[in-house]
């Protein structure tokens, strides 16, 4: 696999405003892991000072002379390279991450250079002062951090200019009180949707995965911590054809034929449209699986089925202090990737106990999910709650929206 900077050398080598803006970076061959990556630069930056065209065979002839012995090595290296790296429009993310492991390395460097002054005896504040120029002649000498601002002022004012013209940030959940009372989904959302066990937190979340499917045509990800997969598909297929599995196995037989052809096309729906994840409860496992499906198939929301019973195994604290880690790290994976994340937690015994509807102190093990959540919607079963068409009803309350009602 290659490397980030055998990837950015093969596109400072395709294509010239690739290598322009790797020059300005300040970057030197050093930055480059591979030794074949060095010479190439070396080569570029050869015919760059001499004002030669940007052109395959002037750099062919650059490696001849500096590098006689190894240049048919290194035009086949580079030829296999950029075949493998494709296409270069990921060329500002490795110039990112090359930049940044360089100055990384100059950094170990500067402090290797200052420790051997330490060794030599000299004062201590003279090794504060000749350490601290070092690390800002590092920092200074690059063009990163105008590089990074550049890149964030460009994508907000993409981002602000479509959300502005109503076609960007807002996933339409196919839900009519969701999309039209509530307001749409933003794209960062945080949302904690909260309720007592069996009350229908779990068949919410699976009838916005199958309207968002069914509306935006893209993937969901689900992580069911409760529910294997399989139980998951077959309360999927049952909805969508109104047949009950609660007692399947005695009833008619035409049930059981449209249940198992609908449990079929929803077991044919995994890993296209849906994404069922089971058997995960670690933070840094789910963080894993939310990277790897926003590389691979970007879904439209992610949904956690459910907050208690995630883990950060790795933190030696209270249950509380965790879990408000755990929200912390979901939030900020929303604003990441800039995907809905949707959070399904238990609520604690005291709303029921004392016949009320729930409030955002009720949510369960920790004070920080009322704070980090950008909305929190409660399912509430009142006690007086009325049977229709078969099914009781539930109440649905917002009980916090960051910038809305």
């Amino acid at each position: 696999m290659l490397d980030y900077s055998t990837a950015l050398i093969c596109a400072c080598a395709e294509d010239e405003k690739s290598f322009l803006r790797t020059k300005e970076m300040g970057l030197h061959a050093d930055a480059f892991t591979d030794p074949y990556a060095s010479n190439v630069w070396d080569a570029l930056c050869a015919n760059f000072s001499e004002g030669l065209s940007h052109e395959k065979l002037e750099l062919d002839m650059r490696l001849q002379e500096m590098f006689p012995e190894t240049a048919p090595d290194i035009n086949s290296w580079l030829s296999l390279s950029t075949a493998e790296v494709g296409k270069f429009d990921g060329a500002d993310k490795w110039l990112d991450h090359v930049t940044t492991a360089w100055q990384a390395k100059r950094k170990q460097e500067a402090l290797a250079e200052v420790t051997e002054l330490a060794a030599q005896g000299a004062e201590p504040s003279e090794i504060a002062r000749e350490l601290a120029d070092r690390l800002t002649a590092i920092e200074d000498s690059t063009g990163l951090e105008e590089h990074r601002l550049e890149k964030q002022r460009d994508a907000v004012k993409k981002h602000n200019e479509a959300r502005i013209q109503g076609n960007a940030g807002l996933i339409t959940t196919g839900i009519g009180f969701i999309d039209h009372q509530l307001g749409k989904v933003r794209s960062h959302e945080y949302i904690v949707c909260g309720a007592r066990p069996s009350v229908g937190k779990s068949a919410l979340a699976r009838e916005l995965m199958m309207s968002i499917v069914k509306t935006k045509k893209q993937p969901v990800l689900m992580f069911s911590l409760e529910m294997p997969v399989d139980e998951v598909v077959l309360n999927l297929a049952s909805t969508n054809c109104g047949v009950s599995v609660r007692n399947v196995e005695d009833d008619f037989e035409p049930n059981k034929e449209k249940l198992i052809e609908e449990n079929r096309r929803f077991a044919d729906a995994l890993g296209k449209f849906l994404h069922i994840k089971d058997g995960l409860c670690e933070i840094r496992d789910i963080e894993h699986e939310i990277g790897l499906a926003m590389r691979r198939y970007r879904p439209a929301m992610v949904i956690i089925d459910y907050l208690q019973l995630m883990q950060a195994s790795h933190l030696k604290v209270r249950r509380e202090q965790e879990v408000a880690y755990i929200s912390r790290r979901l939030k900020l994976l929303a604003n990441q990737y800039r995907v809905p994340m949707l959070v399904l937690a238990q609520l604690n015994r005291v709303s029921e106990q004392e016949e009320r509807e729930p409030k955002l102190s009720d949510l369960r093990e920790s004070g920080s999910l009322e704070q980090d959540a950008d909305a929190v919607w409660f399912l509430h079963r009142p006690k007086d709650a009325k049977m229709v068409n078969g099914v009781q009803e539930r109440k649905f309350i917002q009980a916090k929206r960051r910038g809305g009602e």
